[in-house]
């Protein structure tokens, strides 16, 4: 659930400056937004908004929609974009990542619609299924106000299920030319020290010639102690001034500076590097395991999906231009969102997401 919740939430989009506003606008008081051939109702994003709701009340706890989002505690794990301003409200911050969501969805499916994909019966009863299951779960309260039968909120299951078939359908045949090579994963124990500190002004400075040299020194003598028979992580123990002594990395990941990557994978296993000087500090790398299995499986995976992703967005955001687009803004910013939300519960994207 946790990873879930900081997966959706690194995502923030200024929607509005997409969907276009002004003489197209839709007079239909039901109707939020029409991309292309397919509408967004009001209601359908009010189940959007309060499944967001409660994933940001699940981190933040409820009563601070109206506070800017920046002021709040674990306010970095809200997102990583800059581009969410931290003196937007936590309210503001829900409403446009909802947008951004609905946008794609209904994207996806003016996609679906030009390549003729549909559900299968299988698909859509288990959508069907799912949307049952999902109005069990909501109050008297939340049935109020996302105002939906269990019939239309079927539709709005179908819709994402067949958004997220359309998006794999477009992914899974992009061409890519990763290896597991480039995948390999390595683990290590590192001892560092840095020679570089940060000023006042947040700015990386070099130390004094005669503290470098001090640490050259130190970092001699933990070497040296390694190779006289000490315990490599008894040494980092008294030497490691990094976080962590202990890394798994890969190829461009960028955990470590390139040259002193390059150095850890050209160690066997267990050997230990020479004194290896970088411009960040001095670092003495022990290899641990030459190719952890596993992990480099799952970067293999990682790295198919992330490039498969980016593949798609290009053309993604092409078909999204070429769109036809309106936006009831009065309404838009007339919608609000629960005063609290139950945040015990499961929200819309688990129960979508069943297989």
């Amino acid at each position: 659930m946790k990873k879930t919740i900081v997966c959706l939430m690194a995502v923030l989009i200024v929607a509005v400056n997409i969907i276009g506003c002004g003489k197209n606008s839709s007079n239909n008081q039901e109707n939020l937004f029409t991309l292309g051939k397919i509408d967004c109702s009001k209601s359908e994003a009010k189940v959007f908004l309060l499944a967001n709701q409660m994933l940001y009340e699940k981190v933040l706890g409820s009563g601070h929609l109206d506070q800017e989002a920046g002021s709040l505690n674990n306010a970095k794990d809200l997102t990583k974009d800059e581009s969410a301003n931290s003196a937007m409200t936590l309210k503001e911050v829900i409403k446009e990542k909802s947008m951004s969501e609905l946008i794609r969805i209904k994207c996806l499916l003016n996609m679906a619609k030009e390549d003729n994909t549909e559900l299968t019966k299988e698909e859509s009863n288990k959508a069907d299924s799912n949307a049952s299951k999902y109005f069990k779960s909501l109050s008297k309260e939340e049935k109020e106000y996302i105002n939906l039968e269990e019939n239309d909120l079927k539709t709005v299951f179908e819709d994402y299920t067949l958004a997220m078939k359309e998006y794999s359908q477009k992914t899974k045949d992009i061409k890519c030319d990763i290896s597991k090579d480039d995948a390999k994963t390595i683990s290590i124990e590192e001892i560092f020290w840095p020679t570089t500190t940060l000023s006042k002004d947040g700015k990386v400075v070099k130390e004094e010639k005669s503290m470098i040299e001090s640490i050259k020194k130190k970092m001699e003598g933990a070497l040296s102690e390694i190779e006289s028979g000490s315990d490599f992580s008894y040494v980092a123990g008294k030497y490691n001034q990094a976080s962590k002594s202990r890394q798994d990395i890969y190829l461009g990941d960028n955990v470590l500076p390139e040259d002193i990557e390059k150095e850890a994978f050209k160690l066997k296993k267990d050997e230990v590097s020479k004194l290896l000087k970088s411009k960040d500090g001095y670092y003495i790398i022990k290899c641990v395991e030459t190719d952890n299995k596993e992990l480099s499986e799952k970067n293999y995976e990682k790295m198919l999906k992330d490039y498969k992703e980016s593949e798609f967005e290009k053309d993604y955001e092409t078909f999204l231009d070429s769109l036809s687009s309106n936006l009831n803004e009065k309404e838009w910013k007339a919608l609000d969102l629960m005063e609290a939300t139950d945040t015990s519960k499961e929200t819309f994207f688990d129960f979508a997401n069943i297989n």
